[in-house]
């Protein structure tokens, strides 16, 4: 008797349509195709090998020595895809270090896998390149020929250090790119390159929209840096990254450099900021980012770094929104040795008013900010600034609706009166760090004056940051009686004790001393309390469980619930976790010890 042949399994009798929309989705999600499936069988292997756009990313590494017949396997299936193709070597992640004719191999299979690439160089449109410097250099030597890349968006060149984790052992190189773009192709390419010097065909240079350039020990008082930037001179975003303590001898000044597109401009540095700004003509900047690398020790003459910048942002003072500065701050200690006064640079001021945000933390910073007027800011935030500027450019800001100051240094001259309250009707979020003195010139009523007045200087506040600022509770109680759209509240490091957690626990009495409806800060929802040493585990959890009740439910007319954290400094109890949720809010008690001086 003959036997029925059993059923395929249900796997293989999907259509190849179908088959092809599954291993599409999960290309979609990782990028490459899983090449074990095309051992599966047959019409796995034919639904998979029939789709160019599978093998269109090569994910090359110089080491494996069938990376020619990968990169052969690959462009056959790819057909006329655009590819994406990344080289490198493994070397960097394991501990395999090849020996000497292990290098020497590896070397040619790198040349003959140039030459292959080479070969279909009007296909790339993505290209990434980590290696060491004479290997990134052998592989542009023999993929020289320059060709069109006419379908190129992003290209990435990182002439990594074989001793990667030793900081400027090498320096960089210069690397000839060979591609090239048909004239006015109107292509948008964004570059990359690290630890080398690119020098770019005139075609390619003006279709890079997007550059980023880090560079290590390159001496930025030549012409390196400024002849990237004039042959990319339809830049629309540049970041630079430059790192070089030596010191260089002077050269003459750089001709102007006109980047009439460019609208994001971002540089990181040690030193030599003049000489890469000198130069530039940036009409229509948006953004400004500088950020000093902290550990440099190197000196800077913020009088001409300030000149500089008040000439760019001059010709960009229609257009420019945004400024942020960081560098070194905190030039003195804070255990009451006074910070050295620098003489200040003179100069004309100048109104930028479609500046929205500006975030300054450098002790140079005040050679800028005197320099600024910024009608119509809305963001500041800025830190080891003198009270003088810091002063003026909150007080001639009507519209401000964050502020964040950090040190304020010193106090207003003493042969001026002394500042008075300012209004700031639109602030909302306020963050204090330090400098209680000038706090006190901002609020109504001061935080150090038990004085009540009518009103408040910062009627809609929403967010309160203070830290490590000196006040009392009576006077933090009275300003925040007034500050009725509270919304988050973090006391970092204060003088807070659990007199202010009560006091939010229960509505205030009413005139006759009887339990009373109005609450103070009704409508706080978040809170956060650390290292405040006057309050208490026993204090939080009573508030939390005050505010987080069913007695005060919003639909009873109380406050909305609260959440948030405490960090108390204080030992857990006995058999109890270090960190614990208690009516919705998180306790953490920390044992160690913390100076409890603020300013």
């Amino acid at each position: 008797m003959s036997q029925s042949p059993l059923p395929k399994a249900f796997v293989y009798r999907l259509p190849s349509e179908v088959l092809l929309e599954v291993f599409k989705a999960y290309w979609d999600d990782f990028g490459v195709i899983d090449i074990q499936v095309t051992h599966v069988c047959r019409l796995w292997r034919q639904v998979v090998q029939g789709y160019s756009c599978f093998w269109s990313t090569l994910e090359l590494d110089i080491l494996n020595e069938k990376v020619e017949q990968q990169a052969a396997y690959w462009l056959e299936r790819s057909g006329r895809t655009p590819l994406d193709i990344i080289v490198s070597d493994s070397s960097r992640y394991s501990t395999y270090t090849p020996g000497r004719e292990g290098r020497k191999e590896a070397e040619l299979r790198l040349a003959r896998l140039a030459k292959m690439l080479e070969e279909v160089m009007d296909r790339w449109e993505s290209f990434s390149i980590t290696l060491e410097p004479h290997d990134v250099d052998l592989f542009f030597r023999h993929c020289s020929r320059v060709t069109h890349t006419p379908n190129l968006k992003e290209f990435q060149v990182d002439a990594k250090d074989t001793q990667f984790w030793n900081y400027g052992s090498a320096r960089a190189g210069i690397i000839g790119i060979p591609c090239d773009h048909p004239p006015c192709a109107g292509a948008s390419v964004s570059a990359k390159f690290a630890r080398c010097i690119p020098t770019f065909r005139p075609n390619f240079g003006l279709a890079i929209t997007n550059l980023t350039l880090h560079l290590e020990d390159v001496d930025p008082t030549d012409a390196i840096v400024p002849g990237i930037l004039r042959a990319c001179s339809n830049l629309e975003s540049l970041a630079v990254d430059l790192r070089s303590e030596n010191t260089f001898a002077v050269t003459p000044p750089t001709p102007p450099i006109t980047l009439p597109h460019l609208r994001h401009f971002y540089i990181s540095w040690d030193a030599w900021l003049d000489h890469i700004i000198a130069p530039l003509h940036l009409p229509n900047l948006v953004s400004f980012d500088s950020h000093r690398h902290h550990y440099s020790n190197m000196e800077v003459n913020w009088n001409t770094v300030a000149d500089l910048l008040v000439t760019i942002f001059q010709t960009c003072r229609s257009s420019l929104s945004s400024i942020r500065i960081l560098g070194r701050r905190y030039s003195s200690t804070f255990d009451g040795e006074e910070t050295q006064a620098v003489p200040l640079g003179a100069g004309p001021t100048i109104v930028l008013g479609s500046l929205v945000h500006c975030e300054v933390h450098s002790h140079g910073g005040d050679r800028l900010l005197r320099r600024l007027i910024l009608p119509n800011i809305k963001s500041l935030d800025i830190a080891d600034i003198e009270f003088g500027t810091a002063y003026r450019l909150v007080t001639s800001s009507p519209q401000l609706q964050t502020l964040s100051f950090d040190y304020i240094r010193g106090g207003p001259p003493s042969q001026t009166p002394t500042p008075t309250p300012h209004m700031l009707p639109e602030l909302t979020s306020l963050k204090a760090v330090f400098s209680t003195h000038f706090l006190n010139h901002l609020l109504i009523p001061p935080l150090d004056r038990p004085r009540l007045l009518v009103g408040s200087s910062i009627p809609r506040l929403r967010t309160l940051h203070l830290e490590k600022v000196r006040f009392g509770d009576d006077a933090l109680l009275r300003c925040m009686e007034r500050w009725t759209e509270l919304e988050s509240l973090a006391l970092r490091k204060t003088h807070t004790t659990d007199a202010v957690l009560v006091a939010l626990s229960e509505p205030a009495p009413d005139a006759d001393g009887g339990v009373g409806s109005k609450w103070i800060l009704p409508r706080l929802s978040n809170i956060e309390i650390e290292h405040c040493l006057n309050i208490t585990s026993a204090g939080f959890i009573s508030f939390a469980a005050s505010r987080n009740g069913p007695r005060v439910a919003p639909d009873t007319g109380g406050p909305p619930q609260v959440r948030g954290r405490a960090w108390i400094t204080e030992p857990a109890p006995e058999g109890s976790r270090d960190d614990v949720t208690v009516h919705g809010c998180r306790l953490r008690y920390i044992d160690e010890f913390w100076d409890s001086d603020s300013d």
